[in-house]
């Protein structure tokens, strides 16, 4: 791979996503501060420039509601208060023995604190705000040698990536606008001299230059039916392949070759229509009204300004001089009636009314009110339960996506990389010749309301067995009760810690049962002995009453 196959490929992106710069352009001005300039990168603009220039913002509807939708999403799907997921294995043979759960289960927290430990939770607050607002956004997984996670959201500008035949992202370039100082810093032995001397020269302009970052799937080795591999392999005969290439001047800045065994960059999309790689979003659908609110609070505010200080009107020679409308200002003036305010017929009720039907509309898209609950002191449980079902019904789609774009990826690629540095806990005896097939279980708040719905399904069930078991007792040995209870208790956010297993089941019982056994007993001899002692009695009067007579 040639840098300048790499530059003609990024131009050949850069070109076929040009015609949604424009949308992105205003959702950056409208949507998101900062996040401005989609076209332009950081050439011939400044960060500073970027957040201060909003000449057509006047409402901050759209802002509020897309921050509030993003931090939904982040509290109800990957929470950083709670365990948001967990493994079991394919094999049911496996999940009922504790030895194999154990280790699966140690393997599952080791992921999971990783990821905690790293700047995941700072990275995924600003994926999701991307999420909801440009709808596609790349997040970079890192991982070193000491098995330490490193995440990075690429800015909106940067997204350029290619699918496989199955609609999956394969290759990603990422353009990025480094200084002189940076290049020096990260690329020093591969840099032309010229630049180091321009580094070093207090009399040159600063610069940005344009660095790609290809990421590339290694078509010469591999086609994509061959993954995923297990290691070890040589850092050039891994799936992908990593590269820096300066545009100017087509320079190869790779210091030394750098590969992957798994696609680092995880390309997450809110949805997407048939043909389209690049994802929608409440933002994109409401785009339309976002910009015209704007515009009625622009005209708003100006008829505002002419009803508190209109223009004034006078006569050709009503005002001698200069006309002083400032506090305290003197006019002269030929009569009084020689000048006037010029009132127009404002109807700010039509504004006022339109205002709020825009307004009414974005917080719909961003589903705002929807989540939003009456104010009280503090939510009760069912209350916040209740919020989360509301999600889950209004995002279900969206959330199978991001758990397919991003979140399988991310645990099955810290599970490889874990095993492959030795990091994860041994393996017991009876898996050491086994290949590891695992299921991912979304246990945060936002899944669990999801299946909340078979919880309240399941309890609908057992009230209506309750109505029939009087008249028709046997129809309760259709339930498999035991795993009815599991799989509810499961659902509802037990941990499987506090479930006893089968064993432990069938030794409870066998007890319980010999317990019971051991009391009828009891009252069987019980019941025997008070016979005995009363035929006994009753002898003892028969002979009595005989020998009375």
């Amino acid at each position: 791979m040639t840098p300048e196959s790499i530059i003609k490929r990024f131009q050949q992106l850069r070109s076929e996503r040009s015609s949604l710069d424009d949308q992105w352009e205003d959702i950056g001005r409208y949507v998101v501060p900062g996040k401005a300039n989609i076209s332009q990168g950081y050439a011939g603009t400044s960060e500073e420039s970027q957040r201060r220039d909003y000449p057509e913002k006047f409402d901050s509807t759209a802002v509020t509601s897309a921050q509030s939708l993003a931090a939904a999403i982040h509290s109800g799907l990957t929470s950083p208060a709670t365990k948001w997921f967990g493994l079991r294995f394919r094999d049911e043979k496996l999940n009922e023995n504790q030895e194999a759960v154990a280790w699966l289960q140690a393997c599952e927290e080791k992921i999971f604190y990783s990821i905690q430990a790293s700047n995941f939770n700072l990275e995924a607050t600003e994926m999701y705000l991307d999420v909801v607002t440009f709808g596609t956004s790349i997040m970079f997984h890192e991982i070193d040698s000491t098995g330490r996670f490193k995440y990075r959201t690429a800015n909106a500008r940067e997204v350029y990536f290619e699918e496989d035949f199955n609609g999956k992202p394969i290759n990603i370039l990422i353009p990025r606008w480094l200084t002189m100082t940076q290049l020096v810093t990260k690329f020093k032995d591969s840099l032309p001299d010229t630049f180091e001397e321009q580094a070093k020269d207090p009399n040159v302009t600063p610069e940005r230059y344009r660095v790609i970052q290809a990421i590339l799937f290694n078509t010469e080795e591999y086609t994509i039916d061959d993954l995923p591999l297990e290691g070890p392999l040589a850092i050039e005969k891994r799936p992908y392949r990593e590269f820096f290439i300066l545009e100017n001047g087509a320079v190869d800045l790779t210091l030394e070759p750098r590969g992957y065994y798994e696609m680092p960059g995880y390309v997450v999309r809110w949805g997407r229509t048939a043909g389209s790689k690049y994802g929608f979003s409440p933002a994109l659908n409401v785009l339309p009204d976002i910009r015209t609110l704007n515009s009625v609070v622009d005209m708003s505010l100006q008829a505002a300004a002419k009803a508190i200080d209109p223009p004034m009107g006078t006569t050709q020679r009503g005002v001698f001089g200069d006309l002083d409308l400032s506090a305290g200002g003197v006019s002269v003036l030929r009569s009084k009636d020689d000048i006037f305010p010029i009132v127009s017929n404002l109807r700010f009720d039509i504004s006022e009314l339109q205002r709020e039907h825009l307004i009414r509309t974005i917080r719909e898209a961003f589903m705002t009110d929807q989540l939003e609950l009456p104010q009280n002191d503090r939510m009760t449980a069912a209350e916040v339960q209740i919020r989360y079902e509301r999600m889950q019904s209004m995002m279900g789609p969206a959330m199978t996506r991001f758990q397919a774009d991003y979140l399988d990826p991310n645990i099955h690629r810290s599970f490889y990389a874990l095993a492959r540095l030795g990091l994860l806990p041994e393996k017991p005896p009876m898996l050491a010749d086994t290949e590891i097939e695992y299921e991912i279980n979304y246990i945060g708040p936002l899944a669990r309301a999801q299946q909340m719905t078979e919880v309240q399904a399941t309890e609908r069930m057992i009230m209506g067995l309750n109505n029939i078991a009087p008249i028709k007792p046997e129809v309760l040995d259709t339930i498999d009760w035991d795993k009815t209870v599991i799989s509810m208790a499961l659902k509802m956010g037990v941990p499987a810690e506090q479930i006893n297993s089968d064993e432990t089941i069938a030794v409870m019982r066998e007890q319980r049962a010999k317990q019971e056994q051991m009391a009828q007993m009891a009252q069987m001899g019980q019941q025997l002995a008070g016979a005995m002692k009363d035929g006994a009695s009753a002898n003892k009067s028969n002979a009595e009453a005989a020998t009375l007579q």
